[in-house]
């Protein structure tokens, strides 16, 4: 179970982090986490709350179950700043209608919990400050009583089975988009115009079309 001990879940990488001299070393640790959360033998459960953007986003997505706090908010951003989320590119059009995932990636706005549950983007929504009890009673009275080489091999079968959950098929195609993010955006003025004008605290002036 992945969740977090402060008020937000996460707020994903730090912008200087995708800077072209950071950007491929960032990803490559991303995907390393895509990898071992599809890779870990038993359910993987996300319980958010607060604020779960950008990576945050990804990681939550790479989870089998989220569950999330009411007051949470979910987005991928890196649009806004002239990017995008490579590995939210991959998992969000695994789960969730195209046109879904096109208004999260696309237009990087931020989603409420109940926006997210109506687009079949999470499991369940919980009340504020009821987070942990729902997280342990989902735990209680779904995982602890079943056999776990059963549930092992249930996972297994579930996720080879799954259009989206099939290792093999998400790692290469986050290989390919994340080729795309680092030779063919990276490059651009576009492709840092947005992070820079960010740090400096200025607005961005694109240049590409």
């Amino acid at each position: 179970m992945l969740t977090s001990n402060s008020k937000h879940f996460s707020f994903g990488a730090s912008v200087e982090e995708h800077l072209p001299e950071s950007a491929p070393d960032m990803l490559a640790q991303m995907s390393g986490v895509v990898a071992a959360l599809y890779g870990h033998p038993y359910p993987t459960l996300a319980a958010v709350r607060g604020q779960c953007l950008g990576g945050g986003l990804e990681v939550a997505l790479a989870c089998d179950m989220l569950l999330v706090e009411e007051g949470a908010v979910l987005a991928a951003p890196e649009i806004r700043l002239g990017v995008f989320a490579p590995a939210a590119t991959v998992l969000l059009q695994s789960s969730v209608p195209r046109c879904v995932a096109a208004e999260v990636l696309l237009t990087g706005r931020n989603l409420s919990a109940s926006e997210a549950l109506r687009w079949g983007l999470i499991n369940r929504v919980v009340a504020n400050g009821e987070l942990d009890a729902a997280v342990d009673e989902l735990v209680a009275s779904s995982f602890a009583p079943r056999s776990a080489a059963s549930l092992r091999q249930a996972t297994a079968a579930y996720r080879s089975a799954s259009r989206t959950r099939d290792p093999e098929r998400i790692a290469a195609e986050l290989a390919e988009v994340e080729r795309r993010y680092v030779e063919d955006l990276l490059p651009t003025h576009d492709g840092v115009e947005g992070i820079r004008a960010f740090l400096d605290k200025r607005e961005p002036v694109w240049e590409g079309s």
